[in-house]
């Protein structure tokens, strides 16, 4: 940023595979069948995943350095994240159950792991996907800095 104005962009390519969430929503009936009859369904648990380690971690883990070059130390980083999002959801309180369903303040995060699987995976082209391994969980620094608040 120069004088409140960016000076070069960052792209991020979120490829990967569509999915639905299990349980129905209104907004699913306007997809075409047979895009609902070759989508994953996983639990909202899993799906939230996506948002995490898709965009949180592949890329604000390179932005919160950045931050702390400029003087904005990693926990605060995480605080004004936690801080945004928040007042989003203040502002939407139409979206609560999503909001809670879809929880990004939960205490942990599920860790995924997909390069095994793809080692493993036959390569064949039959149209079915892999699908990664959940291992154990990571702390959820979204969580970690609003019990801060809390203490």
């Amino acid at each position: 940023m120069k004088e409140g104005v960016p000076q070069r962009v960052l792209l991020k390519d979120f490829q990967g595979d569509m999915r639905l969430v299990k349980e129905a929503f209104p907004e699913m009936d306007s997809l075409p069948q047979e895009v609902r009859d070759a989508t994953s369904r996983l639990s909202a648990d899993y799906l939230i995943h996506d948002l995490q380690t898709g965009h949180f971690v592949t890329v604000l883990r390179f932005i919160s350095p950045l931050m702390v070059r400029l003087g904005v130390p990693e926990r605060r980083f995480y605080q004004l994240l936690a801080a945004v999002l928040s007042d989003y959801m203040n502002k939407h309180p139409q979206m609560a159950e999503r909001f809670a369903l879809f929880s990004l303040f939960r205490p942990q995060i599920i860790r995924v792991v997909l390069n095994p699987v793809k080692l493993t995976w036959p390569d064949l082209d039959g149209g079915s996907r892999m699908l990664p391994n959940y291992l154990e969980n990571l702390q959820n620094p979204l969580w970690l800095v609003t019990q801060e608040y809390e203490s």
